[in-house]
């Protein structure tokens, strides 16, 4: 499944983005103003308010050991774990994959 751009998602495919807290996020009001996107920012010290974010982390930890430094990894390898992520089929909805269920959201907005 090749990357979308925001901008070529269909109308009300992103109705906000939630944020872990950094510097590199700094230009949130940016990303904000030329999407019409609201941005939020998670609590610090609460990773129960990233619970995508943070599912994520550890299902990648049965690929990467905790503390890896993420430098090493090529383009090559990057492109292998997201196809591992997309592709491997989750008990919600219906064990189907995460490539599957966006698929399908997708379908139901005008494009």
């Amino acid at each position: 499944m090749a990357h979308l751009p925001a901008q070529h998602l269909p109308s009300g495919a992103v109705l906000s983005i939630t944020w872990d807290r950094g510097k590199e996020l700094s230009t949130h009001m940016a990303l904000s103003d030329s999407t019409g996107v609201p941005v939020y920012f998670c609590d610090a010290h609460s990773p129960w308010g990233r619970g995508s974010n943070e599912n994520t982390n550890g299902v990648l930890r049965r690929k990467l050991a905790k503390g890896t430094d993420l430098g090493w990894v090529k383009a090559r390898q990057a492109k292998a774990l997201s196809r591992w992520l997309n592709t491997r089929p989750i008990p919600v909805p219906s064990w189907s994959t995460p490539q599957e269920a966006y698929a399908r959201e997708l379908g139901g907005l005008d494009a």
